[in-house]
């Protein structure tokens, strides 16, 4: 499992130093929460919005150019889907590395979406629920095509390792609980682990979960999905 401790803060020169990477004057920054990067929202001069991304230690660039490759051809496929793609550095590439805290990081920077997290937009109607699928329904589809070694990786977040899952079972301290999720680990690895192989496979987006999905009311006052963020856990799989 990857554990990180997240610094509270980065200091103002870094902020600044690394925003300077991509070209951008940033009048004010906030902290935004995160899992394994670091992000802050910066607001630029000209009234532009983006959140920059700072990997912690040890992260494989090749992964980070990876997602930025899957959402170029996302974007070339579907154009209409509305993704962060990551903005280039004065060196024409998705990221950039500074050194802080004599350690070097990799920074990223993507636009900042508007929406609400879906977890708080309210109410679920059919509609949106409907919205929700459709959009990662072409996602899927525009990812057919696309493929990047780096991407092809252990992950514990991967559907098709869900059984790895089975070995912290005894963590659950209830014991009816823990005997049903025995069961249920059981029936996966004998009616599905076997059949994985024969399935499709591609590269996924692998979170699509309440706290990376945005939902706003369109024009029509219709609700609909306004976004998918989080790219960091995107693995080949089935």
């Amino acid at each position: 499992m990857l554990e990180t401790t997240l610094p509270a803060t980065l200091a103002p020169e870094t902020i600044r130093a690394a925003a300077s990477l991509f070209d951008l004057e940033v009048q004010r920054s906030e902290r935004l929460p995160g899992y394994a990067d670091t992000n802050l929202l910066l607001m630029c001069e000209d009234g532009r919005r983006y959140v920059l991304k700072m990997s912690p230690p040890g992260v494989d660039a090749a992964i980070l150019e990876a997602q930025a490759a899957m959402l170029d051809h996302v974007a070339a496929r579907r154009p209409h889907l509305p993704v962060p793609l990551f903005l280039r550095s004065r060196e024409k590439r998705p990221i950039a590395s500074l050194r802080t805290d004599d350690t070097e990081r990799h920074f990223r920077v993507v636009p900042y979406l508007d929406g609400c997290l879906y977890a708080d937009f309210r109410p679920h109607s059919a509609h949106l629920r409907r919205s929700l699928g459709r959009f990662l329904g072409e996602l899927d589809a525009s990812l057919v095509d696309f493929d990047t070694p780096a991407l092809h990786r252990y992950l514990e977040w991967d559907p098709a390792q869900a059984a790895d899952a089975a070995t912290v079972t005894h963590h659950i301290t209830d014991d009816e609980q823990r005997r049903q999720i025995d069961r249920i680990f059981d029936n996966f690895a004998r009616d599905v682990q076997p059949r994985l192989q024969d399935l499709r496979h591609s590269i996924i987006h692998c979170d699509a979960n309440d706290y990376n999905i945005l939902a706003a009311t369109d024009e029509r006052g219709a609700p609909s999905i306004a976004g998918l963020i989080d790219f960091g856990d995107a693995v080949h799989s089935a």
